[in-house]
C-alpha cells in the first residue's frame, strides 16, 4: 500500500514539475518573440556618414577611427572613411556633396568658411606648431 501511495505522489510531482517547466519555457518563448519584434519593428537602422580625412593612415585618419570606436558603442551611427589627398579635395568632395564631414587643419578651415558656404560643427584636436631654427 505505501509504495502505490508513494507512486501516486511521485505522479503527482512529475506533473507538478512538468507543468511549472512548461510554463517557464512558453514564458522564455514569449519574452524571446517580444525581443524580436521590438529589434525588427522599433530598432532605428544603422546610419552611415562618410568623411574625408586625408592621407592613409594620417593622424586624421587614425582620430577619425578612435572617433568612430566610441560613438559606435552608444549610438547607431558609423562613418564611411575616405581617404583624400588633403584639404582640397575634403572641401571639392563637401561642397560636391560626395561626402557628409571634412576634417581640415584649422587654417584650410578658416579659408573654407570664408570661401565656401561651409561651417565649423567640432574642433577634434589642436594643431601643433614646431618652431625651427638654424644651427
Amino acid at each position: 500500500m505505501k509504495i502505490l501511495e508513494y507512486v501516486k505522489v511521485r505522479s503527482k510531482r512529475r506533473k507538478f514539475y512538468k507543468s511549472i517547466g512548461l510554463f517557464i519555457a512558453a514564458i522564455a518563448i514569449f519574452l524571446t518573440f517580444r525581443y524580436i519584434i521590438k529589434i525588427l519593428l522599433f530598432s532605428e537602422p544603422i546610419q552611415i556618414y562618410s568623411i574625408a580625412t586625408g592621407s592613409k593612415n594620417g593622424n586624421f585618419e587614425r582620430a577619425t577611427k578612435l572617433i568612430q570606436t566610441s560613438i559606435s558603442k552608444n549610438t547607431n551611427f558609423r562613418f564611411s572613411i575616405k581617404n583624400t589627398s588633403g584639404a582640397v579635395e575634403n572641401i571639392r568632395l563637401l561642397t560636391g556633396n560626395k561626402i557628409d564631414f571634412a576634417l581640415l587643419n584649422i587654417d584650410s578651415a578658416f579659408t573654407a568658411m570664408k570661401t565656401e558656404k561651409v561651417y565649423s560643427i567640432a574642433t577634434v584636436m589642436s594643431n601643433v606648431i614646431i618652431i625651427l631654427v638654424k644651427d
